[in-house]
Order: C-alpha cells, then structure tokens, then sequence
C-alpha cells in the first residue's frame, strides 16, 4: 500500500472503540459519495492491510468483533509510527494558543491528531511534565477572539486542501456587503482573527478577507487559480497584515528618551536587533535608537508607556504624539 493511501485512511478513523466504524462508513467517508461494492472492497482491502498483526502484533488498527466489524486506530502504534516527543508536545502547546481562535471549528476534525499526540506526551514523564505546566498566555488585554462559524472555516479550509474556488458573501468593516468568488492563496490567524487571501483572476491583486465577516460560504466547482510568482510571504511582509502601514515605505530611524522606570521595557523586550540603549544626560533617563518599520502597532505602544518616553524623532512621529496626547489630555480636564 501506498504511504499516501496510508496516511488518508488513518485520518478518517476514530481514535477509540466506542466509535469504531464499518468498512461502509469508511467507504462513504472516502469518496464522499455512496460507493459502489467494487469500491467498498478496495477500502477493506486497505484495512486488511493496516490491521495485519504479522509483525508481531503491532498492527495500526484494533477490531471490534461483531457484525458487520468496526475499526479503530490503535493509538500506540501509530503514534510510534509517526510522532516524536517533540512533535507531540509541538502540536498541544501550539493548541493551547490556536484554541481560542479556532473555537468554532469541530472539535471533531482536530480530534484524532491531538489524542495522537497526548499519547505519546503521557508516555515520557519529562514531556508529560511540561505539558502539565507549561502555559502559552495571551499578550496584551487578552481580547476575546473574532466570532467565526464552524462551517466558514471548514469551507475555506476544503477551498485550500482541494484546490477549489470559494464563493461567500462579504461584509466589510464600514457595512459595504458584495459577492465573492476567489481562489484561496491561503489562510492566517492574527491578533485572535482569520484572514483568507484570495484573487479573482490571474491578473488580480490579493485581497485579505477576515473570515468574522464572511457568510453563505461554499466550496465551488470551479478549480483554484495559481497565480505566477505569487510569494505568500513576501505578500503577508508587504501589506498591512504583517502591522506596516503602506502609506509610510520603507523603516524609521526612531530616537526615544525613556524614563528610568519605563527602559525595562525596551531592555527585555528590544524593538529591534539594533537597537542602541544609553545614558541620558541627566543620568535618570536614557535614550533609546532604533531603526524599525512604521507599523499600526508603533503609536498605540508608545503612547501605552504615558509620561515614561518622549519620542525625539522622527519629526512626523514626534507631532504626532504631541496631537495625539493633546486631544487626550482633554478629556481630563474637568477631573
């Protein structure tokens, strides 16, 4: 059998007896269609071959005796066969941050890989000790995550893994709705939202749609558009997704002085690789040079830090915070 065969039937089997499937469940789930006999023998030929116990007993599928026979993957085995330590602990800590984004999605599509991989966690003590007390926290205020309903991230997700255009219904942030076909580029999660990159035509310049604002989505007939030299990565640097602001090329040499209390912030966590940090000189503060994009997030942070840093330059930056703090400033004055 074919590894590629392989891997597609041990994705689409349960993980425990209790929901053991028939070789006509696994059929239909196969080819997503009722099958034929000649088709439901060739999946039972696969499972004959999965369950096979010649080498000495470390077959990938348990039996459920009865009639007609149900199956299941027999998790050890599998695990031994596919997964590392590492892997294992790669896929729950990552899941501990996905989870909140990807909330809506059935727990039933992630299910067999994250049992997989728990398995193989509780069989080393070491691993199974990080897991137990290693926590990836949200930063920042911990919002609650964009609202997205199961079956638009299964869709686009379908679009992607098959190769198939997606129509849906667009509601933009300002209320302007539309009709969408697009060929899905490809999918990213941010600040607790998905973004799906889609084009039009092979001339199109991508677009990102957040997923939050998408409804009646469906899988298309029509094949995906591969559009020449699209670079996924280069396009998610380029645009405003990856936090630089368009309107502002290019990065800024930015000169900060920072009080004493507030420099931790920059000493721990630098803005950048070649970032300077010195002594001001009145000894109680210090300057901070740095050379960074433009990015949404580069005023909300340094506002964040109130009377601890003024910003020296650049120039636009610097009037711009004076703007910003003055209409502020405003609001408190009745206190």
């Amino acid at each position: 059998m074919k590894m590629k065969v392989a891997v597609r039937l041990l994705k689409l089997l349960p993980t425990t007896a209790a929901n053991a499937m028939t070789v006509a469940d696994i059929a239909k789930k196969w080819y997503d269609y009722e099958p034929s006999k000649e088709e439901k023998r060739n999946i039972q030929r696969y499972i004959v071959d999965l369950a096979s116990d010649e080498d000495d007993g470390a077959s990938l599928i348990n039996t459920v005796e009865g009639y007609p026979r149900r199956f299941y993957l027999r998790l050890s085995q599998v695990a031994n066969w596919f997964m590392t330590e590492e892997a294992a602990l790669t896929i729950l800590l990552t899941g501990q941050s996905m989870a909140q984004t990807l909330t809506s999605l059935n727990s039933s599509e992630t299910s067999p890989l994250a049992d997989i991989a728990e398995k193989v966690a509780s069989a080393s003590l070491a691993t199974q000790r990080i897991r137990e007390r290693v926590r990836l926290v949200p930063d920042g205020l911990g919002r609650l995550p964009a609202h997205i309903p199961a079956e638009v991230i299964k869709a686009s997700i379908d679009a992607i893994a098959n190769l198939r255009q997606l129509t849906f219904h667009y509601r933009t942030s300002s209320g302007v709705e539309s009709k969408e076909l697009v060929s899905a580029q490809g999918m990213i999660v941010k600040d607790g939202a998905i973004y799906l990159i889609g084009t039009k035509g092979l001339a199109d310049s991508p677009r990102y749609y957040g997923l939050q604002r998408m409804s009646q989505v469906e899988v298309s007939h029509r094949p995906h558009q591969d559009q020449t030299g699209f670079n996924f990565d280069r396009y998610i640097n380029d645009s405003n997704l990856s936090s630089r602001l368009r309107e502002h090329p290019g990065n800024i040499d930015l000169e900060l002085k920072v009080q004493s209390e507030a420099i931790y912030h920059f000493r721990e966590r630098p803005l950048s690789k070649n970032q300077i940090i010195a002594t001001f000189d009145d000894e109680a503060s210090y300057t901070v040079n740095t050379n960074i994009p433009w990015s949404v997030a580069l005023v909300p942070f340094l506002l964040s830090l109130g009377d601890g840093i003024e910003v020296i330059k650049p120039k636009r930056l610097r009037v711009m915070m004076g703007n910003h703090l003055t209409v502020a400033s405003q609001y408190y004055k009745a206190i």
